[in-house]
């Protein structure tokens, strides 16, 4: 038999159980059966529910600045570390008490829904520590009117009254800016009278929580501890301070789209700078195309990236997560995330003012129209294709796609095509009987036409593709270009042995020309 102490995920999607084994012998290949404690998953359950309605009464009292920096939820017990500039009033944490048993009496039902991660923080749920979400979020909200709503992954419970803690309150301490670890200490209560209150310690003067002296070593995780929030609120408030410049500067820009880029070097947590990454964006409106780029390193020291664009950009073909992800691998990583947001990081901190150029100069380039034009002669053993140089003057043969029978096999090829070469138009061949009219052929062709233009538009939504627009279709009559490609290959000494590999993509020219000639007209 094995008892589990505790669960821990040390690497994505590796869960490591730390057993005790208590009777019999484990060898490696046995098949166990676990079990839930459910007496003690309710009581963590019921810690963890009382945990977020202390973090939402201390934020009332005393401001947004006091945010969880981490937690215990136990089965006899829970401890609640929070942000402070100094170690909170009597009077502050009677009032905050009194709040939470407050809820208490009311009996707060506690709900969970999952949503997407934008709809979430639109909805007000907090996130913590700047952690990486997936798009979809599960959101605990305590109360019918979301009197607390955060981002939590853990278990709770259905009601309140059933996360009832109580303990006495000891006299605060009156230190100065530190690290405050809030101790409550829950029983599994069932009364709507039960009270819940909170004893407070502080690192401070080589003190641990537990009152007894710190040894060196750790003394000075413990002043470490008081240090880095410390920090991370100046790093914080310095962020905030240099948004104003920010926007005039970037709304002053003459460019076709505006990019307010910037390294604001140490940022504090990665929440602090997606907040500040969308009140940009929301300042710059929706007037002219916006992009939003801040850089900096976090409190590892590591180099991070948050992109932001408005719809106006959207509509033009411009992309967060495809300017994300060219900015992070100039910082020597990767990332990447949706149209309107994305984010991402690396390990060279010093090629930040590198990627964010980049990544400007990508932003504007995808607002610049391409002037590159495709050929498509669609055949049915190959699809041969075709490209204008960027004057629009003369085409040039690209290459086959072996489709074996089926042409429509040659539409994911294509669309690469059209995505990595920035393809403004696609011409392709329609195949019209001698007499003008519309055979089978033909009918085919407008039919994977129309097959291309709806993966296209599939394609710009998808972050797979590099897509960032739809270009213009356009059937062009190639009645005899067959013909006439083949008297090419000739004039140019190939045998006729070699044609037949050739001739699709030598159509594709002729096709090509042809518009390209027309358009001149």
């Amino acid at each position: 038999m094995l008892e589990v102490d505790d669960v821990q995920k040390p690497i994505k999607d590796l869960i490591v159980h730390q057993c005790r084994l208590t009777e019999g012998t484990l060898v490696v290949g046995a098949e166990v059966n676990a079990n839930i404690d459910l007496d003690r998953r309710g009581a963590i359950a019921r810690a963890h529910t009382a945990t977020h309605m202390v973090h939402k009464a201390l934020r009332e009292e005393l401001g947004p600045q006091a945010t969880q920096r981490g937690s215990e939820d136990a089965p006899n017990r829970l401890r609640f570390d929070f942000q402070w500039s100094s170690a909170p009033s009597k009077d502050a944490m009677n009032s905050v008490e009194a709040r939470v048993n407050e809820k208490l009496r009311e009996n707060l039902a506690v709900t969970t829904q999952e949503m997407k991660f934008d709809d979430a923080i639109a909805l007000g749920a907090m996130h913590l520590f700047g952690e990486k979400y997936g798009d979809v979020v599960r959101v605990v909200s305590i109360g019918e009117d979301g009197w607390s709503r955060e981002l939590c992954g853990g278990t709770h419970i259905d009601h309140v009254a059933r996360s009832v803690p109580s303990t006495s309150c000891p006299k605060p301490p009156s230190a100065p800016a530190c690290v405050v670890s809030m101790r409550l200490w829950a029983k599994a209560l069932m009364s709507q009278r039960s009270r819940a209150c909170a004893g407070l310690t502080a690192f401070r003067h080589g003190q641990c929580p537990s009152g007894r002296a710190c040894r060196p070593c750790e003394r000075t995780a413990c002043q470490a501890q008081g240090i880095r929030p410390s920090l991370a609120t100046m790093y914080e408030s310095q962020l905030a301070a240099s948004v104003p410049a920010l926007v005039s500067e970037t709304k002053a820009s003459q460019a076709p789209v505006k990019v307010a880029a910037k390294n604001v070097e140490h940022f504090g947590s990665f929440d602090a700078l997606r907040k500040t990454v969308l009140d940009v964006r929301g300042q710059l409106g929706e007037e002219f195309p916006v992009v939003v780029a801040l850089a900096g390193v976090n409190e590892e020291g590591k180099p991070m990236v948050a992109v932001a664009t408005n719809e106006a950009a959207r509509k033009q073909g411009i992309k967060a997560g495809d300017l994300v992800r060219g900015a992070s691998k100039i910082l020597g990583g990767g990332g990447g995330g949706k149209p309107d947001f994305a984010q991402g990081g690396g390990a060279d901190a010093t090629k930040i003012d590198e990627a964010l150029e980049a990544l400007a100069g990508q932003a504007l380039k995808a607002d610049s129209p391409s002037m590159v034009w495709l050929g498509i002669d669609l055949g049915d053993a190959r699809v041969g294709l075709a490209l204008s140089d960027p004057e629009l003057t003369l085409a040039h043969p690209i290459g086959n796609i072996q489709v074996y029978g089926d042409s429509f096999r040659a539409l994911d090829e294509v669309i690469d095509v059209i995505g990595d070469e920035s393809v403004d138009h696609v011409v392709i061949g329609l195949p019209l009987l001698l007499n003008g009219e519309e055979g089978k052929s033909a009918k085919k062709a407008r039919r994977w036409s129309v097959n291309l233009e709806k993966r296209l538009h599939a394609a710009v939504e998808d972050e797979s593709y590099s897509v960032t627009r739809v270009p213009t279709i356009e059937l062009v009559d190639e009645r005899l270009t067959t013909v006439t490609a083949h008297h090419q290959l000739f004039d140019a000494r190939i045998g006729g042995r070699k044609h037949r590999p050739m001739v699709d993509q030598q159509s594709a020219v002729v096709i090509l020309q042809t518009a390209l000639d027309r358009s001149r007209e």
